[in-house]
């Protein structure tokens, strides 16, 4: 078993994991302070599928003190709650540690509509002008969903 901060991988038999789908989201009570699993999901900022080491990005914000993690739920989700100012640059042109083959589309809307489950269509999605007019103080929520 290999572990990789809060991500552990299988790599001598048993369950394997294929990757992550990570999305972001602001709050609905406008992220005055952190996001926690008991928090209201509010506009959808950015989805995204990453491989299995998709959440090192974060994970390295979390140990340098500008992201937080929440709940324990052993990958359903493993959720994080990041500023603005903090994520803005990870979402720039591209997602982080986003799957090769998936097709990026910015200020679409989301591609699912939703969260987890609502389709298996191959695309990421940033929605770049809403993020824009996020305040940079704003505490989003990012959730990342076990592939398995």
């Amino acid at each position: 078993m290999k572990q990789t901060g809060r991500v552990a991988l299988s790599l001598e038999g048993g369950d394997v994991m294929l990757g992550w789908d990570i999305y972001v989201y602001r709050q609905a009570d406008g992220g005055a302070s952190p996001a926690t699993e008991r928090s209201s999901h509010g506009t959808m900022l950015a989805e995204w599928s990453a491989d299995v080491f998709g959440l090192r990005w974060i994970e390295d914000m979390v140990k340098s003190g500008k992201a937080l993690t929440y709940g324990d739920n052993s990958g359903y989700p493993c959720g994080y709650t990041v500023k603005v100012k903090d994520l803005a640059a990870h979402l720039v042109e591209c997602p982080p540690e986003v799957k090769s083959h998936q097709r990026l589309h910015v200020d679409e809307g989301p591609p699912r509509g939703a969260f987890p489950a609502d389709g298996l269509e191959e695309r990421a999605f940033i929605d770049q002008a809403t993020l824009a007019n996020c305040r940079p103080d704003e505490w989003l929520g990012v959730e990342a969903w076990d592939q398995s």
